[in-house]
């Protein structure tokens, strides 16, 4: 059950993905209009690679940087240029 609660997270996350972004690795930022439960104006991202999520967050932009607070606790800036919209 646990792991159709998280195909589905993912295909409602690719279904309302707003921007997207490829690492040097391969795997996509995804970041959506979903949002993020307990943060004021922030909204859902996900690391994916080979269709499995890798890492949830909670994404927001400000003047010169898209921050994203991932759920093991690393907080990462993002320059705008890294990422299209969809």
């Amino acid at each position: 059950m646990k792991y159709l609660a998280l195909i589905l997270l993912v295909l409602s996350a690719n279904a309302n993905a707003y921007m997207e972004s490829t690492t040097m690795d391969g795997s996509k930022i995804i970041l959506t209009l979903n949002e993020c439960e307990g943060f004021h104006d922030a909204y859902q991202a996900f690391i994916t690679k080979d269709s499995s999520v890798l890492s949830f967050g909670c994404w927001k932009a400000d003047r010169k940087s898209i921050i994203v607070l991932w759920d093991k606790k690393d907080l990462m800036h993002y320059s705008f240029k890294e990422f299209k919209l969809k």
